[in-house]
């Protein structure tokens, strides 16, 4: 682990994810694939588990002031997803707060970044987990 964001946060995923822009009255298969975006995420435990999400990799000693900072805290749900809008590879990510869906060129980057399924559907295309905090 890394801890170069703050002295007191552990860096446990930095990297370039692609972020789906999704509207609270919208669901993800019925959105077009440009609205998929590239963003640098840091997901961080200090206090509390935290994912940053930046327009470009921040310079290390200055964060930029302009970057969405979600707190999965009490609990987040994690939805690993394959084939939506366009992206073979994806995570919905779901707070009692947020729903926030991510991308990556590759599955090995997802599994880094969350790596454990508690369950999968009987097409295995869709895996679930939950974590309490």
């Amino acid at each position: 682990m890394q801890t170069n964001m703050a002295d007191d946060e552990d860096v446990l995923f930095e990297g370039l994810l692609y972020r789906l822009k999704v509207s609270k009255n919208k669901t993800l298969h019925r959105l077009p694939p440009e609205r998929w975006k590239s963003k640098y995420i840091i997901l961080c435990r200090g206090e509390k588990l935290v994912l940053k999400c930046f327009r470009k990799k921040p310079k290390i000693r200055k964060l930029s002031s302009r970057h969405k900072e979600v707190a999965l805290y009490p609990s987040f749900k994690v939805d690993k997803l394959s084939n939506i809008n366009g992206r073979a590879f994806a995570v919905q990510i779901t707070s009692p707060e947020h729903q926030l869906c991510f991308s990556a060129d590759e599955q090995s980057t997802i599994d880094i970044c969350f790596p454990s399924s508690e369950s999968s559907d009987a097409a295995g295309d869709h895996q679930r987990w939950s974590i309490q905090c």
